[in-house]
């Protein structure tokens, strides 16, 4: 899954003491990097919170990420039939919101341009622009229109070489996920950032908002924007 927006976690300013702590958790997940900053509750076991957390990470990832061939994601993908198939909830939960989104936008966006992500070298890093031929081909075997939700565990492809590919929501959905997991160990401030998505609650122990740095939006460049910050 790789990055939506160009959204650097830069620092949180933050004044704390030993009655509230903050802990800045961070690591890699996703092919990027994540940061998790939060107010912890008295008596938290943060080494509690830091497994739950890479096990989020790793469910998800199992089920959603087109980097594996084990995933549930591409286990789908691989069969090459119009039969209905058991699929996890979570992934149609996604295709739906997709669909919604798709229909929103008249089509610009849609799930179901992988073949054109792996035609163009997206997935090796090897950018090649295709002849007319193969691109018209490829296009062929893409379109949300191809993918038929059954119920809210059962997808079925109209077109066997229908493949799908959820990272443009994917890491929104993990922060929003991860998220979860915070506030199941009773945290309610917190800054959750995934590869430039994030989701914020609350505020900073001194009743500041949480802050963030935007990047430039320009090519070849890392210069500060602006900071931003957010009132929940």
């Amino acid at each position: 899954m790789y990055r939506r927006f160009l959204l650097t976690f830069l620092c949180f300013l933050c004044a704390c003491d030993t009655r509230t702590p903050v802990i800045k958790l961070e690591g890699f997940a996703q092919g990027t990097t994540y940061h998790l900053t939060f107010v912890a509750p008295k008596g938290m076991d943060t080494t509690a919170v830091q497994n739950a957390v890479n096990d989020e990470f790793a469910r998800i990832d199992q089920a959603l990420s087109n980097y594996r061939d084990d995933s549930a994601i591409e286990q789908f993908n691989a069969q090459k039939n119009t039969e209905p198939t058991i699929v996890d909830a979570e992934l149609v939960k996604l295709v739906e919101i997709a669909r919604d989104i798709h229909k929103a936008s008249a089509g610009c966006y849609d799930l179901t341009i992988k073949p054109l992500f792996d035609l163009w070298g997206f997935k090796a890093d090897v950018f090649t622009p295709p002849d007319d031929e193969a691109l018209a081909q490829t296009l062929s075997a893409v379109g949300m229109d191809k993918l038929e939700t059954l119920t809210d565990n059962r997808l079925r492809k109209l077109l066997p070489e229908l493949r799908i590919d959820v990272s443009s929501i994917g890491q929104g959905y993990t922060v929003a996920r991860i998220a979860e997991v915070l506030e199941s160990f009773g945290v309610e401030n917190y800054l959750a950032e995934i590869g430039g998505e994030l989701k914020v609650r609350g505020k900073k122990p001194d009743g500041k908002p949480w802050r963030i740095a935007l990047e430039t939006p320009l090519p070849n460049q890392r210069s500060l924007h602006k900071i931003v910050s957010f009132d929940d």
